[in-house]
């Protein structure tokens, strides 16, 4: 049995090689847009908890396969399309699909004042900074 974590670790490893390796990493912790479906919905706030369909690696087996585990369950707020006057508004029930967003920077300050405001947090593509668009 295999004891060593670094199994594909080489001695000299190329810059072109660090670099792919390094990209392949921020895109696996990267979150930008998921699927998911509906496990709760707070009709007053808005908000939907979420519960993804993907999976995320966690680990690597001896055999190479990869260790699977579920994503959190995910509070997002909950979009409608439309506008200032109207919108497509409706009763979002559990199952319910939807796609989630993972913004750029933090939603909260602006979600909770309403207002346009500085970044307060400095977190990026965030599982907390979610919007779901049910339907």
């Amino acid at each position: 049995m295999n004891t060593n974590v670094f199994t594909y670790q080489t001695n000299n490893p190329s810059v072109s090689d660090l670099i792919t390796v390094f990209k392949k990493n921020i895109f696996a912790t990267l979150n930008c847009i998921s699927i998911g479906y509906v496990d709760e919905y707070d009709n007053v706030n808005r908000i939907s908890k979420v519960i993804l369909y993907n999976k995320k690696v966690v680990g690597l087996r001896d055999n190479g396969e990869h260790i699977l585990q579920d994503y959190p369950p995910i509070w997002a707020k909950t979009l409608f399309l439309g506008g200032v006057d109207t919108s497509i508004d409706w009763q979002v029930k559990q199952g319910d699909e939807c796609i989630v967003f993972f913004c750029d920077r933090e939603i909260e300050t602006p979600w909770i004042s309403g207002q346009v405001s500085d970044v307060k947090h400095n977190r990026n593509h965030n599982i907390t900074d979610a919007i779901c668009l049910v339907g």
